[in-house]
């Protein structure tokens, strides 16, 4: 922040407000702490134009690491500085690039805990954030529909453990209690495409600009909102837009005509579709993906076909109840619900139904990769 205007930065927050969102500002650790100062007092204090969601850092582990202790002290003194102009704001730390175990361990609860920090009674720290991005090196179809589930999940579970533990130890409870975010993430970042352009640039291949990386997008919000992230961002809307190596926006092509990637349309189908109550599913196949929600208006469930080789005529429970009707794909989502529904997933494909609170179908919403190769929408 410290080397853009007022004016400009003003201008973000206005358009991500006037999109019905919440701004969250990184203040950098190469910042000095008086411009932690000023940023919080300019849009709270002065202007009015609020801003709740801060965070402090930016992969300090990378950009001339200063080691964990270094990162600690300049933590606690951000922190303590911008609570002292609005001790209402919520703080996110320290975004590193990639989930560094041992220091994670020593900032939450262990010997440079943070978590108990506070001016009088409020806490200086809210959360704790990473960068996720999948793979730097070659990677094959069958290391993505994995990633999720044998390496994302491990990492949020393992953190919310250490917070859980950390909530005890200060009794933060209710709405303090330590909140989790992942600041950045993508399938892949700086990977040589030329290397493999059928692989990592076309709509068939597994590289960011894949119809599968639409998939991974799902999945992996899928499992944030069953881990109960606050808040998953994705690096970034557009960045050349090109398929190139430094190319990793869900929109395609130029700034001035751009088309959604694979990315937005399954980010798109979520928005617009899921709220309320999270509802874990199962699924009879490892590749094949499902999770649902339920709220006041009745039911939404994703189904996500990973496999690019095999169509699957499915049954889907909305209980744990026993299938009446046994298909090549079984699926329950725990929504308690005694419904039972059959009907086909395609490879490649993702589909998004919703039920009204009888269980009857309303809605259902087709993604495949044959809409992706046309650059049609769901």
């Amino acid at each position: 922040l410290q080397s853009r205007s007022n004016e400009e930065i003003e201008s973000w927050i206005n358009d991500i407000k006037g999109a019905g969102a919440e701004p969250m500002l990184q203040v950098s650790r190469f910042a000095d702490v008086n411009d932690a100062i000023r940023w919080v007092k300019y849009f709270n204090i002065e202007t009015k134009n609020r801003v709740q969601y801060w965070n402090i850092g930016n992969e300090p582990n990378i950009h001339r690491p200063p080691g964990i202790e270094a990162v600690h002290d300049y933590i606690v003194e951000y922190a303590r500085a911008m609570k002292e102009i609005d001790p209402t704001i919520t703080i996110f730390v320290p975004d590193d690039a990639g989930y560094k175990k041992d220091g994670y361990q020593r900032l939450c609860g262990g010997d440079l805990d943070i978590t108990g920090e506070k001016i009088g009674d409020i806490y200086l720290i809210d959360g704790f954030s990473w960068h996720l991005y999948g793979y730097w090196y070659n990677y094959a179809r069958r290391h993505v529909m994995d990633r999720v589930q044998l390496t994302y999940r491990p990492i949020a579970k393992d953190l919310r453990s250490l917070m859980a533990a950390a909530d005890a130890k200060h009794n933060r409870r209710g709405d303090q209690k330590l909140k989790w975010g992942i600041g950045e993430f993508n399938i892949n970042v700086s990977i040589d495409v030329d290397s493999d352009p059928e692989k990592y640039k076309t709509t068939e291949g597994v590289g960011h600009h894949s119809f599968l990386s639409g998939q991974f997008y799902a999945e992996l919000y899928g499992m944030c909102m069953e881990e109960e992230a606050f808040y998953a961002a994705s690096w970034n809307i557009h960045e050349k837009g090109n398929r190139y190596t430094n190319d990793f926006g869900y929109l395609d092509g130029p700034m001035d005509n751009p088309m959604p990637r694979s990315n937005y349309w399954h980010m798109w189908m979520l928005a617009h579709n899921f709220n309320g109550e999270y509802c874990s599913g199962t699924s009879s196949q490892a590749w094949a993906k499902a999770f649902g929600c339920r709220n006041d208006n009745g039911f939404s469930v994703m189904l996500i076909n990973m496999y690019n080789n095999r169509d699957f005529d499915f049954s889907l429970r909305l209980d744990k109840g026993t299938f009446t009707k046994n298909n090549s794909l079984n699926i329950s989502i725990d929504a308690d619900l005694a419904l039972e529904y059959y009907d086909q997933l395609p490879n490649q494909t993702t589909l998004l139904l919703s039920f009204d609170k009888s269980g009857k179908l309303i809605k259902k919403i087709t993604y495949s990769i044959d809409h992706a190769l046309k650059t049609q929408e769901p």
